[in-house]
């Protein structure tokens, strides 16, 4: 083999009182090689060529020992060409790489980054790499080898690998809310290498703000029951791990019953409300208009002084857990009407004079 010590080349016997020449294809290669009464070695010859022994006796005759020898020498593989191949690649890719073909190889050795692995074309001049979700840049390197050895190794081919974001890390905000519930704040810590966020809510879960971003505020419909909140980094070389499990459970609000909506014609009326049970509580508030509320605690309770028109009253029912608040209005149509100063009369007529009525009031005297 090439670069090797050659191959020995020897006589199984030799006699003491001769001397032994080596010819390589005929001329003289190797003289006055004394006999050992034994076997006889030339040493290692690392020349090509078809090799025969002769011997010179005490009294100079020359005799052609028997055989001869044909050395060929096997040349290690050539030096690769230059690597073909994405340069900068992601985490999670598969890329194909080649070299030109490199003279004397019977096998093609690859050395690849950290995290890199050859998933097809193993020890051939065409490989297919697979980049792991972890793998780091590096230089990709090949060389030639056959029964000889090894041969020199290519110049590397620098590998970038872009990152993949990193795996998300659990979601913080609460667990637990109330049915229908609005503006609910959830945040992530911040994923590395991750441009976006990618948030998966479940059906009845509404981003209102901070889509795309770490933080968001989501509103839940009443008809939301429950469900799993995740969320993932994303960016150009595709999507990193998700976070773990964030699960919402929802409590009941109390259910409000009443009557939305009343007219009247009195400055006083009553506040009701159906009591669901369970310890809920109730608390009545004037949001419009005018109106005392006797006991804004109690489920049904009087209120007076209500202002002519529009009079509204908030009610809250508390489970201690969740509200429910709703709007009752009372509509009051009470009509007033003057017909004027009393007055004494010394003659048999005179003239009444009574307030104007409204639009739509008719009246008499």
């Amino acid at each position: 083999c090439e670069g090797t010590n050659g191959v020995p080349i020897e006589l199984s016997g030799s006699e003491n009182t001769a001397t032994y020449e080596l010819r390589r294809d005929g001329n003289t290669f190797i003289t006055g090689e004394t006999g050992t009464g034994s076997s006889l070695s030339f040493d290692n010859i690392t020349s090509e060529g078809t090799f025969t022994a002769y011997a010179t006796s005490a009294d100079g005759c020359i005799s052609k020992m028997n055989g001869t020898v044909s050395v060929t020498q096997e040349p290690l593989p050539e030096e690769p060409g230059t690597i073909v191949g994405d340069s900068v690649v992601c985490q999670g890719a598969t890329v194909n790489y080649s070299v030109p073909e490199i003279e004397y190889a019977a096998d093609y050795i690859w050395s690849l980054p950290e995290g890199a692995k050859i998933i097809a074309g193993e020890s051939s001049k065409k490989i297919t790499v697979s980049y792991s979700d972890t793998a780091e840049s590096g230089i990709i390197t090949v060389y030639g080898s056959n029964s000889c050895g090894d041969g020199p190794e290519s110049v590397g081919h620098a590998i970038d690998v872009n990152p993949l974001p990193d795996s998300a890390k659990a979601i913080t905000g609460p667990t637990q809310i109330c049915q229908g519930e609005n503006g609910v704040a959830l945040e992530v810590p911040q994923i590395d290498n991750a441009n976006d966020y990618v948030w998966t809510l479940p059906s009845g879960a509404t981003i209102t703000s901070g889509a795309g971003t770490q933080q968001i505020m989501v509103d839940f419909s009443n008809s939301f029951t429950g469900g799993i909140i995740k969320v993932h980094g994303e960016n150009a070389c595709g999507s990193g791990a998700s976070s773990p499990d964030h699960t919402i459970d929802v409590t009941d609000k109390p259910i409000i019953n009443t009557d939305l909506y009343k007219s009247v014609c009195s400055s006083s009326d009553s506040l009701i409300v159906e009591n669901p049970g369970g310890g809920v509580t109730v608390l009545w508030e004037l949001i419009e208009g005018q109106g005392n509320i006797a006991d804004a605690t109690s489920f049904e309770t009087e209120v007076t002084n209500l202002g002519n028109g529009i009079n509204k009253f908030e009610v809250t029912l508390s489970n201690g857990s969740c509200a429910a608040v709703d709007t009752v209005t009372i509509e009051n149509n009470q009509l007033f009407v003057n017909a004027g100063a009393d007055d004494q009369l010394c003659v048999d007529s005179t003239q009444l004079s009574g307030s104007v009525p409204d639009d739509g009031v008719t009246g008499t005297w």
